[in-house]
């Protein structure tokens, strides 16, 4: 930084050379001066500069610096997933998912037939809409779950993934979930449980997700067919976002972050402030996932 004399001198310069002139006295001096920093030393309690708030200037403090730190740092643990099909698809018309049946004669340790068709609709059918998530089916006799990974409604049959567990003719099943339950009027949960293992792993701690639903019939009057997901634990209407089609051919779409727990999400379909709603088509994707 240059340093001059404020005062200005407009006397001519006089002949002599030896004798300080006024373009002498007006001249920049030689040199710079730089500033000393000086923060450093107001830190004794007695002339401290403030610290920064969301109401006044100042300077930002170790605490504010560190949660910076963690923000950026979150913000790089982003993960995007690229995958082809979707994390779960309905059938078109599906219907409320809290589907319920009994098993139907002795079950192999890769399938399962059940003894009727109530609410099916809600069941995955990954023949003709592919997706990676994995729909848990719960045996409520036994109190244990296989993943499904196909169904063939025609014959009222759902395959799994293998097992060695002890199901048997008779037993109790559903996809309700048995963490996060919302009866309203079913026996079992209006949720059900998605095992997103495959493409997210274990550290993550929450996904963004893409949700669509079209109401493909109309709905019935007082009925607003619902679509939406809930993190794997205990119900709580706040940690619900969810979206509605009451019209027909209405559609809605928007995305959601929900935490993950455990490597799953849950999901309701339906009419969450009635029952049996149905023409409902639906899908979830997810964008990716923050560790």
């Amino acid at each position: 930084m240059a340093i001059k004399h404020t005062f200005t001198s407009e006397v001519e310069d006089g002949a002599d050379e030896t004798l300080v002139r006024p373009v002498d006295w007006n001249a920049d001096h030689e040199g710079t001066a730089t500033p000393d920093a000086h923060a450093a030393s107001h830190t004794d309690g007695s002339d401290d500069i403030q610290s920064a708030t969301d109401s006044q200037k100042g300077l930002a403090t170790a605490a504010q610096i560190t949660k910076l730190d963690g923000i950026i740092a979150g913000a790089n643990k982003f993960t995007p997933i690229s995958v082809a099909t979707y994390l779960w698809r309905g059938v078109t018309g599906a219907c409320d998912s809290s589907f319920e049946a009994l098993i139907a004669g002795n079950p192999t340790a890769t399938s399962v037939v059940y003894d009727n068709d109530v609410r099916e609709l809600s069941l995955p059918e990954i023949t003709y809409q592919p997706q990676w998530g994995k729909v848990i089916l719960h045996n409520i006799t036994r109190g244990n779950s296989r993943k499904i990974t196909g169904t063939t409604l025609d014959t009222n049959t759902i395959t799994t993934e293998s097992s060695e567990d002890d199901w048997a003719d008779t037993d109790v099943i559903t996809i309700g979930s048995q963490t996060c339950s919302l009866i309203a009027t079913y026996t079992y949960s209006r949720f059900f449980d998605i095992d997103i293992s495959p493409n997210v792993p274990a550290t993550a701690t929450a996904v963004l997700a893409d949700i669509f639903n079209d109401e493909e019939s109309g709905a019935s009057t007082g009925l607003q067919n619902c679509f939406g997901c809930h993190p794997f634990e205990t119900y709580g209407v706040s940690k619900f976002p969810r979206q509605y089609a009451a019209a027909a051919y209405q559609s809605a779409s928007c995305a959601i972050v929900i935490p993950v727990v455990s490597q799953k999400i849950c999901i309701a379909v339906g009419a969450i402030r009635s029952v049996n709603a149905s023409g409902m088509y639906a899908y979830i994707s997810l964008r990716g996932y923050w560790e």
